[in-house]
């Protein structure tokens, strides 16, 4: 289906990058003016969720997907993270783009354009849930062949979201927590923020840590990416799940990088190496 008949779609609108958008991003879209940026607001549950495709321009049918898990969140008091037009031009998005792969994002309940409030691992999980009848629609898209990508908090959205379905394929995760009890002692400002904000108890964080429903997590191929020298999220977090993935004999490699803070901005070609190895090896 073309996206005007999938009715989980209620606007769809395509990015013209003009005077609006910064010059770097102006730039960089009259240099790849085979990327189409497709900015939709779709139904999830009962509200309307804002989100974005990412693709090549007259993609062929059946392409691989990747769903993207954003980082950050949509507390009012304390909002980071969301995905705007020119996040196509972020180097991992890029790069799996110029592989033909479409990619799905949702900005989730509580952004700026769309309805509900973030739950931090609640229902909000459903909104990247929901993008699947969209994926199963689209006339470009292969239903079989998705893969989930999370960065920060996105990696704990794209696990709880892996326990909830049967079509992931595979995993990428990239400075996630795993196991928030290690947050609280490695970032207690923070943790207590996310106390106060999100109305969150120690149950709350044993529930959305991953660590403690690993025979939940699907037998799909897993990478795990983290820096040593991460401010925001311990490296211990990808250190405590890789092991607690190879008891359980669930796929995965895992890289870490010395010196590499939360963003790996030192490494973003070799992350990238590693992306292209995983699809190259996993993903068909």
């Amino acid at each position: 289906m073309d996206l005007s008949e999938i009715t989980e779609i209620v606007e769809f609108k395509q990015i013209i990058f003009n005077e609006k958008h910064p010059e770097n991003i102006q730039k960089l879209a009259k240099n790849n003016l085979d990327i189409q940026v497709i900015s939709i607001i779709y139904k999830s549950n009962d509200l309307l969720i804002h989100g974005f495709i990412y693709k090549k321009k007259n993609l062929k049918e059946n392409s691989r997907v990747v769903i993207y898990c954003r980082g950050g969140n949509n507390n009012k008091s304390m909002k980071t993270g969301e995905i705007v037009p020119g996040s196509v031009f972020n180097k991992p998005i890029f790069n799996m783009i110029q592989k033909n792969i479409i990619v799905f994002v949702s900005n989730l309940r509580g952004s700026s354009k769309s309805q509900g409030e973030d739950e931090f691992g609640g229902k909000d999980v459903d909104d990247i849930i929901n993008l699947y009848p969209i994926i199963k629609k689209y006339k470009v898209s292969n239903e079989n062949n998705i893969s989930l990508f999370g960065w920060s908090r996105g990696c704990t959205s794209a696990l709880l979201v892996s326990k909830k379905v049967k079509w992931i394929k595979s995993i990428i995760l990239i400075a996630g927590n795993y196991d928030y009890s290690i947050d609280k002692k490695f970032r207690p400002k923070y943790h207590k923020n996310l106390i106060e904000y999100f109305k969150l108890s120690e149950d709350d964080f044993q529930k959305i840590s991953a660590i403690n429903w690993i025979n939940e997590i699907p037998n799909v191929p897993i990478l795990l990416l983290h820096g040593n020298n991460d401010d925001a999220v311990s490296v211990v977090n990808s250190l405590k799940l890789a092991i607690h993935l190879f008891h359980h004999k669930i796929s995965y490699k895992l890289v870490v990088y010395p010196d590499g803070d939360h963003g790996l901005r030192k490494y973003i070609d070799q992350v990238n190496n590693e992306i292209n190895n995983h699809f190259d090896n996993h993903i068909f």
